[in-house]
Formats: structure tokens, sequence, C-alpha cells
């Protein structure tokens, strides 16, 4: 995309055509993603944009076709032009207006979160004062649309607060007046915000969004002193009441089995929600205005949000009407009350059973739209404190001794930190802020001694601490954890700063007499191979690589980033070739391992076909990215082959010949789209080029190997020792039976079972036959269509003219008739033998009496 950037950059001639492209892509609704990627690189050429802004207005059409993330990201995309363009803000704003008033409830969303970006763009450039109201105009709108598009517009105001804090004194207004709809100096009208048991207004989301803005603005704002004083009566009127006050009993039934009970439920969650976001705007007015007054009320409203809670929690019905008092309710930190995440500290003090409750509850619904950042620093601190060495040590001794089953808070701790920073990443974008962020929830006090620098007696380098947690993980046997942490840490160790994460982790790793698990021991090997080393640390590397694979005696890969010292490239793929196990298991980790490489490089092909197309017409001034891209998926390709061409001379065994075939299918399938490429592009074949098609003829040639190993097991099948052996044996004892009447219906059924014996036989023999007559065919298309191609390239290399040899593999599949017939052949040659050794004089057996 950066060279097709490039291109509309410097040559006039082609803007219009690539313009075209993407439109018509947009158009048909698939991949999309890379070309508005593009889009928003040539959105920042204004001066080269202006002569086609009449086609950019046109792709307005087509944001209404798309899903709500690529919409989303288109108009954030287009958004920018309406500062600069009049006639697009117009083009903009009516279609905005259109979206909020069509039947499609995608396509409103889709146009409140264009009105807040729209918003946030007019806050990074200066606009004009009339436009800012045109925009808030739109605002307004929004807060007249359903529950569902309001809540999606009070998120959407949090998040964009956050980033662009000078919104606060255009929202403040505008958002509270809409909550004084619903609230006064002493009452909070819950009723008008509820029709039956759904929620009409989501007033606790609107209270948040409120606090939000009063934090941005600033101390001249007109409409500031007002809302403060009606917010502070109301909070200070309504600390003191009960639940009986809001027209909810605490005798009555919360919960789902009626519509009655689910209507209490709701409003009683909708209540101790706007309880929990009232508390945090007096925070907020706290903070700001000092009134020290408001401290004493936070408390009591604390206190009424307890009360509310523990009651619900006793009335708790569930579906079948039985009371569950310890059933996760919303209000414990849920989809109506992020803001709960405010007060996670608290728990530490509270019980194991608790705290995993409200940590499940919390991290199923983190996400962008739902937690702020604020909120996501305090669950951080407070999943890390339960991963220090003494609670992972205390969790595994209480686990063993008790024999507990299920997940304990270390288990899950682990996960939600993975699905924590993951939901910080898609938040922000991308990985610039996550050192700051890590840092801010880095654990203080004795937890983190260990993980201290000389900075200050306060610094804490947060990986050095998650890599203590991964040596304390493995200690206390959680693989499946320590294998999170290792990626964790493989994702984080490039935007995080560190001082001693390497010595940590190769003196952990030196120490380590054995891994007992294999995908551990090459997650830390990968995760080892990915920090900066220096030369002369290489080798040391690469054999503790070795030594940790070669102890579980396995054969696999050295992963990407540890070339050896002499190679520079370090997208190699080296082998370990020297101790290859003779063994099943053996060769179906080097077939799994063939495999991953070929899906890496098919995903390769895909990427450069859709940049190229299928038939490319490569410009000229990219003969140097197309031959370091070229270089880069021969060398990997040669490598694999080569290690399948020793695979093929050793290790074949008939017990894996499915799964031999369908790599070996594939990896002709890969070579052949390199070598369809190379035919395309009409370039001449280099070294690593020519290595690849050597690579490929030899294992054609040693095709025939497998041929060989078939027909020898079909053989070793046809003969079917126990089945001529029970037969031998039958036809001795009905010899036997001739000469004693007595025992002669005992043995009528036994030459009934040895034929249905036979048969079942013949039967598996022959589905296996077809399984790998058709595996076969496919392997010869592919090895027959890599003849045509180097033949291709033999006319402008003649170099490769050596490589041309006609295949001497035959087909292989078998007829099914002929294998019935060996079968019958080798019944006779048995019956024959049998003959032969009954003609044999032998002493006559004594005829019982």
């Amino acid at each position: 995309m950066s060279i097709l950037c490039k291109l509309f950059v410097e040559h006039e001639s082609v803007r219009e055509t690539l313009l075209d492209r993407i439109m018509a892509r947009l158009a048909s609704m698939t991949s999309v993603g890379h070309y508005l990627a593009l889009l928003e690189q040539l959105t920042k050429e204004e001066a080269r944009l202006q002569p086609y802004l009449p086609k950019i207005r046109q792709f307005l059409e087509h944001v209404q076709h798309l899903s709500i993330p690529s919409a989303t990201h288109l108009l954030t995309l287009l958004l920018p032009i309406a500062q600069w363009d009049m006639a697009f803000r117009d083009s903009l704003m009516l279609f905005l207006r259109k979206a909020m008033l069509n039947k499609r409830e995608d396509l409103r969303v889709i146009a409140v979160r264009g009105a807040v970006q729209l918003l946030c763009v007019s806050q990074s450039r200066g606009v004009a004062p009339a436009f800012l109201y045109e925009i808030l105009g739109l605002v307004r709108r929004c807060l007249t649309l359903s529950s569902q598009h309001k809540l999606a517009f009070y998120q959407h105001v949090v998040l964009a607060l956050d980033q662009y804090p000078s919104l606060g004194d255009h929202l403040i207004e505008v958002l509270g007046r809409h909550l004084l709809r619903y609230v006064d100096q002493t009452k909070l009208r819950l009723g008008d915000c509820m029709q039956g048991a759904q929620v009409t207004e989501p007033i606790h989301w609107l209270i948040k969004a409120c606090a939000t803005a009063y934090r941005s603005t600033s101390e001249d704002q007109s409409y500031r002193a007002t809302f403060c004083d009606t917010l502070t009566a109301l909070a200070t009127a309504i600390a003191t009441k009960e639940l009986e006050d809001f027209y909810l009993s605490p005798t009555s039934h919360y919960g789902f089995a009626d519509e009655s009970q689910q209507k209490n439920y709701v409003q009683a969650m909708l209540l101790i929600s706007s309880f929990e976001s009232l508390i945090e705007l007096c925070l907020a007015m706290a903070r700001t205005d000092g009134t020290a007054h408001m401290v004493p009320v936070i408390g009591q409203l604390h206190e009424r949000v307890a009360q509310f809670t523990e009651t619900v929690r006793k009335q708790f019905t569930d579906a079948k009407g039985k009371k569950n008092a310890h059933a996760a309710l919303h209000c414990d930190v849920c989809i109506l009350a992020p803001s709960t995440v405010c007060s996670m500290d608290d728990l530490l003090a509270a019980s194991t059973r608790h705290q995993l409750r409200k940590l499940q509850t919390a991290m199923a619904h983190v996400d962008l739209a739902q937690i702020a950042h604020d909120q996501l620093a305090t669950l951080g601190r407070l999943l890390l404190s339960r991963l220090d060495r003494t609670s992972i040590a205390g969790t595994a001794d209480h686990e063993k001794k008790e024999k507990l089953k299920g997940k304990s808070m270390v288990m899950y701790a682990v996960e939600a930190l993975d699905q924590l920073l993951a939901a910080y990443l898609l938040r922000q974008g991308d990985a610039v802020d996550i050192g700051a962020f890590m840092f801010e929830i880095a654990p203080r006090g004795a937890a983190a001694a260990a993980s201290r620098t000389a900075a200050g007696r306060d610094a804490v380098q947060p990986l050095d601490f998650l890599a203590q947690v991964l040596q304390d993980l493995i200690a206390c046997e959680y693989v499946k954890e320590a294998r999170i942490m290792a990626k964790v840490l493989y994702d984080l160790h490039g935007h995080v700063e560190h001082s001693h994460l390497r010595t940590n982790l190769v003196q952990f790793a030196a120490e380590a007499s054995k891994f007992d698990n294999l995908a551990l021991a090459k997650d830390m090997t990968a995760l080892l191979s990915a920090l900066n080393w220096d030369l002369e640390h290489i080798g040391f590397l690469q054999t503790l690589a070795k030594n940790i694979h070669h102890e579980l005696g396995a054969v696999t890969t050295l992963p990407e980033g540890l070339p050896p010292v002499e190679m520079a490239n370090d997208e190699e793929i080296r082998l370990f070739r020297g101790s290859l196990k003779n063994t099943l298991g053996g060769s179906q980790e080097l077939l799994r391992e063939c495999e991953r490489a070929f899906k890496e490089l098919d995903w390769l092909f895909a990427e450069f076909r859709s940049e190229y197309g299928r038939k490319p017409d490569v410009p000229a001034d990219l003969n140097a990215t197309m031959a370091a891209f070229e270089n880069r998926v021969a060398r990997r390709l040669a490598t694999v082959l080569d290690a399948l061409c020793i695979f093929t001379q050793a290790l074949v065994k008939p017990q894996i010949m499915g799964s031999v075939f369908r790599t070996f299918t594939h990896a002709f399938a890969t070579l052949n789209s390199l070598m369809q490429i190379k035919v395309a592009l009409g370039g001449r074949a280099d070294e690593s080029f020519t290595a690849v098609v050597r690579t490929g003829s030899q294992l054609h040639e040693l095709m025939g190997l497998l041929q060989n190993a078939i027909e020898m097991e079909q053989m070793t099948k046809l003969k079917l020792p126990d089945l001529m052996k029970t037969k031998g044996a039958e036809k001795r004892k009905r010899k036997k039976d001739e000469e004693d009447d007595e025992e002669e219906e005992e043995e009528v059924d036994a030459p009934d079972a040895g034929q249905d014996r036979v048969e079942a036989a013949l039967a598996k023999a022959q589905r296996k036959v077809k399984t790998q007559s058709r595996l076969a065919s496919a392997l010869v298309q592919q090895a027959e269509q890599f003849d045509v191609h180097v033949i291709s390239l033999s006319e402008k290399n003649k170099h490769l003219r050596r490589y041309i040899k006609r295949s001497s593999v035959r087909d292989f599949r078998l007829d099914v008739t002929s294998l019935t017939r060996l079968i019958e052949r080798g019944q006779q040659n048995g019956d024959e033998s049998d003959e032969d050794e009954d003609g044999v004089p032998k002493k006559k057996r004594a005829r019982r009496s």
C-alpha cells in the first residue's frame, strides 16, 4: 500500500484510476481493510486531492453498505475533508441527517458514531462557529433516538472526551439539560427512564458522560455552576433514601422468572448503576471545585450501593423460580455499570471467591465501548496484584492439598490480563502508548521488589515483573498459563522498556534441566529469539534451543529470528537434521512443521496477488521489491523442500501415508504457485530460485519411494498370514473330524467365521487402496504441473534444462479387482502348501472312544 501511495503522489496520471479502484472495491464490500488503509494515506495529500473532490464525495454512497466497523473507519477518513471543502461538508451533513432517520438500526449507529467523530475533528483544526453549531444540532438529534442508539452515543462521547478534553465546554450544557429531564434537586425519576421491563433512557451512562464532560470544562463555563448546584443537591437528597423511596420493596423478588420480577430487577440494576455513576460525578466535582462537603455524601452513596446490592442479591431468583444468593448480578461490574471498576481496589480485602466472581463479570464486558482508561488501569493493577510469587505458590499448594477442580484465581488472572491488554490495544489502535500503560499498572511495594532498578525507589520494570511471574508459573506447573504469559511478553517486549528481561530469562532457561511440555519449550525459545542479541550470544541461544528440543526427543524448527552467525537473513528456516528420530511421532512432528511453513507461504502468495493481481504487471521501479520478495519466499521454500527430501529417503512409514500424500501435494501446489508468478513476470532465475527448482526436481524423483512403500505394504496385506494360518488349521481340523463323527456338529460354523474375517480384511484393504489412490492421483497431478512450469522457464533459463526429467512415476491407483485376484492367488498358494504339508506321513493320533 505504501508503494501505491507513492505512485499517487508522484504520478498524476494514475490518481483517478487509483480512486476508481478503491471505490470499486468498496462497492463490492469484500476485503476493504487494505483499501481503507490506502485511502487514509491519500486523504493526507490535501493539495493533490483537490481536483478529485467530486469523486471523493461519491464515497459517502458506499458507507451505508459496509459493516459498522468499516463504515466508521471510512467516515473517520473522510471527515477531515469537511474542514476545508464546503461542498463535501454539505454532503456529509446531509448524509448524517438522512442516516439518523433511516429505518435500519445499523445505519443509525453509523450516523451516531459519525456525529461524535465529526465533533472530534472540529477540535483538531479550527472551524467556523456556524459549522460547530450545526454539529451540535446533530448531537441534540442523537438524544432523540432509541435507547440503543443513545447508549452508543454516550459511550462514544466518553471516549471522545478522554481524547479531546476541549469538547467538555460544548457538551456539558447539551448533556446537562438532557439529564435535568429525568432528575431535579430532590428526585431521580427512574419511572421516566423505563417502559415495562425495558430501559428507554440509559441514565447511568448519561450521568457518566456528564461526569466525564464536567472534568473537562473550564471554570468560566457559563452552565458549569448551575449544573454543579443541581447535582450536588440531588446527591445530598438521595444519599439518605431507602429502596422503598424508589418504588422497590426489600421483600420483592428480582430475577427472570416472570415479567414483574424482571421489571424489578432491571429497575434495581438501573438504580444501583445510576448511584455508582453519580458517585463518579461527585468525585469529579469534589476534585475540580474543592467542595469538601461532598466527601461524606460520597460515603453515604457507597453505603446505599452496598445495601441495595445485598438486598437484591438475597431476593434474586433464577429462571426456575429458585433463590440464588450467589448468582453474579449486573451491578457486580457489568454492562449496565462499568463505572463499578473504579471501586475494584476495595476487593483486595474481600474473599477469593468474591474477587473471582467480580473479576469474571468485569472481564466479560471489557471492550473499548464500555470501559475507560482509568478503569482499565485499576483493573490491571488488581490482576497483577494476584500474580505475585506468594499468591501463585499459595494457590498451587492449596489446589494440591484440597484437590480442587475448576479455575483458580491465578489461572483466571493470567487469562484476564491477556484479554485486558488486547482491549487496551484495540482501544488505542496501536501499541505506541502501551509502555506508559504498563508502567501505570505495574505493582508497587514488596511484590515488585525483585523488579526494581536503580532508576529510583519506586521505579518498576513491568516486563521484568512479568518475567518473574512466568518463572513462578512454570515452577508451580501452570503450563497453560505460562504459555499465555510467554505470549504476552513476546507481544510487549518491543514496545515496553526493560532492563534485565533477557538476562533473567536466559538464566532461568539455562538452569531448567528439562521442559516437560513441547509447546511451552517452543514458546520459550520463540520469546528468547525475539530479544535483541549480540553476535557472540547467538551461538549460546541456538545451543540452548537445541538442547531444549532434543531433550524432548522431538523434530522441530528453530524459531524464526535465530539464523546461524554467518547469515544475516533473519527469515531463514533451519531444520535440525542431525538427530531425526525414526519414529512415527517424529515423522508426524516434521510433517506438521512443514505444513505450518506452507500455510505461511500461501498467505504470502495471497497478499502478493491482492496487490499485483494474478498476472502482475510490475512497474520498473518495483523490481528491487519484487526481487526481495521472490528471494525470501524461494529460500524458505527450498529449505522446507530439502527437509522433505531427507524425510522421504529415511522416514516414510505406512502408518502415516495419508499425511505424507497431503503434505507432498501441498508442497508441490505451493511450489507451482511460486513458479506461476515467475513465469508471469518472465524474469531470470537467480540462485535462490534455482535451488527451489533443484530441490523440487529431487523431490519429484523421490516420489518413486512412496510408490514402492505402497506396493510393499499392499503385498504384505495381500499375504494375509493370520487368515491363512487360521484356514490351514481349520482344514486340518475338518480332516480330523471326518474320522471322528462325534465332533462334526461342533465344527460346522468354524469355516463361516473364518470366511467372515477374510471378507472384512478384504473390505478394509479395498477402502485403504481407494483412499490412497485418490490422494496419490492429486499428488501426481501437481507433480506433472511442476514439470510443465520447469519446461516453460527453461526457454529463458537454459541452466534449468538439466532438471527437466520425464517422470518415471506411475499413477498409484490400483484396481480393486486385481487386488481381489492377488488375494485369491495368495489363498490358493496357501492351500497348496497346506496339502503338501498334509501329505507328509504323520503319526496317527489315538482315537478317542
